[in-house]
């Protein structure tokens, strides 16, 4: 089952909160799945450095609570199921 299919009717809320920080002065959107965590942020007074530091904590801190191991950037998250399933 997917998120979508478990989520069902409450799809059209989350896209209504989405587009409501998307319009924010001050907003952190985080998208995650077993294999990363993709972050978009803006405001809060903290600088480009800090968000990306931010960032690397909720990735860290996914990866604890999962377990999941962390993609590299730009390598598919097939490449690393493969490469992982080799080892």
């Amino acid at each position: 089952m997917t998120l979508r299919q478990g989520l069902g009717a409450d799809v059209q809320r989350i896209y209504e909160q989405i587009d409501d920080l998307l319009d924010s002065e001050h907003a952190i959107i985080i998208l995650a799945d077993g294999h990363r965590a993709i972050h978009y942020a803006r405001g809060f007074g903290l600088s480009a450095c800090h968000h990306e530091l931010l960032a690397v904590q909720i990735d860290r801190a996914i990866r604890g609570v999962t377990r999941a191991e962390s993609v590299e950037v730009g390598q598919p998250v097939v490449e690393r199921e493969e490469s992982s399933q080799a080892a």
